[in-house]
């Protein structure tokens, strides 16, 4: 539990060190290159988005993020109550509405856009699907589970964060979801911003488990207190 506690900080680290030599690799790289020829490099990149066996590297991240939300479901399970059964039900019905939230939301939006509902697909995602979906399954799941329904919150919390840690990765190999070129100290470069939102999102992380370490230690030490009163 320790390790799971602190791996966000430690992976935030790496991240961090990766996004700033990307960066610097850029740097170098705008420099012999004019505009047109980094826009050129960044949908080459798009268009050939890395697979391993075929797979693409975006849906391997998403399935890695899957495997390690039931990991980490798992063991915090003994901290809500919860049996190894329901955690890997909850760790997977979470990452299935996600996506599915993710997808309508998507399809939604290009109705908007096109002002048509001939326009609806759902082949892309809007993460913030996964959130507005969330307070609709969370209720619910938590009736089905007989358990209270801000102790499930509390226990999903540092679910979204993973999950947009793992799928804002597959955005930045995918090529998508990036950032127009942006003008620095007269250098034209594009900035690998999913990196630095996945950064955010394991500071995020980290908070959430720093609350959650914290009230399992005050509520030890309270445990402690009544059994040396009795």
């Amino acid at each position: 539990m320790k390790l799971i506690y602190k791996l966000p900080q430690y992976l935030a680290v790496i991240v961090a060190c990766v996004t700033i030599g990307i960066i610097l690799s850029d740097i170098k790289a705008a420099k012999s290159a004019n505009f047109f020829e980094l826009i050129e490099a960044g949908n080459n990149i798009k268009e050939s988005s890395p697979a391993i066996l075929g797979i693409d590297v975006y849906w391997i991240l998403m399935i890695i993020g899957l495997i390690i939300t039931i990991i980490v479901a798992y063991l915090r399970r003994e901290i809500y109550g919860i049996n190894s059964l329901a955690s890997f039900m909850i760790a997977v019905v979470f990452f299935l509405q996600a996506f599915l939230g993710a997808k309508l939301l998507c399809g939604i939006e290009m109705v908007i856009t096109d002002r048509s509902f001939d326009s609806f697909d759902m082949s892309g995602q809007s993460l913030y699907g996964t959130i507005f979906i969330s307070f609709l399954f969370i209720p619910i799941l938590s009736k089905i589970l007989k358990m209270d329904t801000w102790a499930l919150y509390d226990y999903v919390a540092p679910f979204w964060a993973i999950l947009l840690i793992f799928v804002r990765t597959g955005c930045y190999f995918h090529g998508c979801c990036g950032a127009d070129a942006c003008l620095i100290s007269g250098v034209e470069l594009i900035l690998p911003v999913q990196l630095f939102e996945v950064i955010i999102d394991l500071i995020i992380l980290q908070i959430v488990f720093n609350i959650e370490n914290r009230n399992i230690g005050s509520s030890e030490n309270e445990r402690k207190q009544a059994i040396h009163f009795l």
